[in-house]
């Protein structure tokens, strides 16, 4: 015998608050993107791509969460000293995520004096701690002082998503 359960909507019982969910089930996706010129960066120190069109908000249904981040951002790096472009996840303005420091976020070099354009794809594995609003964000910087360039000119999908699983 087949059973079937039809539901138009679960809540958590007035006495528990929410509903327990089995450990990697996903709660809540989200996704921000652009296809505009985000511009040039040649910073040596870590600059918000985007100005804020790639700032994703999510508030966790749980605190005991994990939220899985990914983005992708096609970029052009030229220029002196074995230019690259240094890629890192941020969380309210705090960075969580950086290249060499805990999960490689992102990293993209060439030799000197080329011009070269990759597809980095970046990804990072956090603890929802609370229930409350939170905002996560993509920040880049060049690797040298000699005159780096990381373009993000040209008009290419470019996106960060967060995913909430239960744990």
């Amino acid at each position: 015998m087949t059973s079937r359960l039809l539901v138009d909507k679960i809540e958590g019982k007035t006495t528990s608050g929410s509903v327990q969910m089995p450990s990697g089930v996903p709660i809540q996706y989200k996704r921000e993107s652009t296809q505009a010129n985000l511009g040039t960066i040649t910073s040596t120190s870590y600059v918000k791509l985007g100005g804020g069109a790639l700032d994703l908000t999510i508030t966790p249904k749980f605190s005991t969460s994990k939220l899985v981040l990914h983005g992708a951002f096609p970029v052009y790096v030229s220029t002196n000293a074995y230019p690259s472009t240094i890629f890192a996840f941020y969380r309210d303005g705090t960075i969580i995520d950086q290249h060499n420091i805990t999960y490689g976020a992102g990293y993209v070099q060439i030799n000197t004096g080329q011009l070269a354009g990759f597809h980095t794809y970046v990804s990072a594995e956090v603890d929802a701690n609370n229930t409350n609003s939170t905002t996560f964000t993509i920040y880049v910087k060049s690797n040298t002082t000699s005159g780096n360039n990381s373009y993000f000119t040209d008009l290419a999908n470019r996106w960060i998503s967060v995913e909430e699983i239960a744990q």
